[in-house]
């Protein structure tokens, strides 16, 4: 598969998360673009280590944060946003995510109201009262380890992202974030995935208030040369 990767000018960089229930490194994906320079397709978490991996991903491949033509964020969760304030900082790119993971990126879903409410319905679902000062604590660590994105561009469904040697769709999944998206190279057959579907743990959906994010969509992936596949 790396090989295969590498054809179609796409080059993985393994990021540490620091958390074991991740459970292992977030990819981030070094795209070709046409003209030159690269995209992104998620930056990894803000933290040293973090920072660490993905310019060293970037020197093997003889590239700098200066490089970055376009960032591509697939959701929400700090290990694949938390480095694209620093990544748009040093490149001028601009920053795509699905809208419903806007919030996130931006940090309007970690304010103290939210928190708030957040609380209230943990409470309504019987956690434990104790539960909540966890809550406080992990969303402090993650304005740590992932710095708010002041402005985000829409990245719509249905939108067809042109790199330098192949063109994907964007794919609406949601479940384990409300935004979260994968792209599908057609022609090549490669999906990138992200974290709707893992390897070593399973991509349960988060606690959210909203009912639509309560189940994870599913993915049917026919075997190759069947045809595309359906989704919902």
């Amino acid at each position: 598969m790396t090989t295969a990767l590498t054809r179609l000018g796409v080059h993985r960089i393994p990021v540490p998360v620091p958390f074991p229930e991740a459970g292992g490194p977030a990819n981030a994906y070094a795209i070709e673009e046409e003209g030159g320079g690269i995209a992104l397709f998620d930056a990894g978490i803000g933290t040293r280590e973090g920072r660490d991996a993905l310019l060293a991903g970037f020197g093997k491949l003889g590239l700098s944060l200066g490089d970055v033509r376009r960032i591509f964020v697939s959701h929400g969760h700090i290990d694949h946003y938390g480095y694209a304030r620093a990544a748009q900082e040093a490149s001028g790119a601009p920053v795509y995510a699905h809208v419903r993971d806007h919030d996130k990126l931006t940090g309007r879903d970690r304010t103290r109201q939210r928190l708030e409410l957040f609380g209230a319905y943990l409470s309504r679902l019987g956690a434990p009262g104790h539960l909540l000062e966890h809550v406080k604590v992990h969303w402090q660590d993650a304005l740590r380890m992932a710095r708010p994105v002041e402005h985000v561009e829409p990245l719509a469904a249905g939108s067809i992202l042109r790199f330098r040697r192949f063109s994907a769709e964007v794919l609406h999944l949601p479940g384990h974030t409300p935004g979260l998206v994968c792209l599908w190279a057609a022609q090549a057959r490669v999906l990138f995935s992200d974290d709707h579907l893992l390897e070593r743990v399973s991509p349960n959906p988060k606690a959210s208030r909203s009912p639509r994010t309560r189940r994870l969509s599913r993915i049917w992936i026919r075997r190759a040369g069947s045809g595309p596949f359906p989704r919902k």
